[in-house]
């Protein structure tokens, strides 16, 4: 069994892998062809794990607070409300994907990886979307409306490099790698 066997993705060639997800979109093999890709080029495997380190707390406490409000019986706040319309737009498949391509790559000493994410012509309003919330949940942990804190330095500039190349793409330019660093300091 080989490695998109136990990932659940398609190698597309060495290092570059596609996630789970992009094998069928609206009930139509994938093409190629006709769905634009966004590549994330020299993505920084240590920066990205801080990354993901960093989003899992904020989501984690977000959980946590609507688990409360619902032995509660109580209203959500914002953020609880936000993190559900998230995770209603399926982010937690693709999150899963690229921290699952994030460790193996991690695991066999990488310090850097190319993915790709096939998308669909609602891509650009989905993504503005998604970036919008996730740029809302982050200013609730920045201005201390939650316990988590704020992002450090290097993932959040990793966090917006990555957004800028969503939307780079999709508009049709080309993927311009990650200028680097590749890891962390200290």
């Amino acid at each position: 069994m080989d490695e998109a066997d136990v990932l659940g993705g398609a190698v597309v060639a060495p290092d570059v892998t596609r996630g789970p997800w992009q094998t069928q979109l609206q009930d139509r093999p994938f093409d190629p062809q006709q769905v634009p890709v966004v590549r994330l080029l020299d993505y920084p495997v240590q920066i990205g794990v801080q990354l993901d380190t960093c989003t899992q707390a904020l989501l984690w406490e977000i959980s946590l607070m609507a688990l409360d409000c619902r032995s509660r019986g109580t209203a959500p706040p914002q953020p609880v409300v936000i993190y559900q319309e998230l995770m209603n737009q399926h982010l937690a498949e693709i999150s899963a994907w690229g921290r699952q391509q994030r460790q193996l790559a991690q695991e066999q000493g990488k310090d850097r990886l190319d993915m790709e994410y096939p998308t669909n012509p609602q891509a650009y309003a989905i993504i503005t979307y998604v970036w919008r919330c996730i740029d809302r949940l982050n200013h609730y942990a920045k201005t201390g409306q939650l316990l988590s804190v704020e992002m450090p330095p290097l993932p959040q500039a990793l966090f917006d490099w990555v957004r800028e190349e969503f939307f780079r793409q999709l508009e049709g330019q080309p993927p311009t790698p990650w200028p680097g660093p590749w890891r962390m300091e200290g």
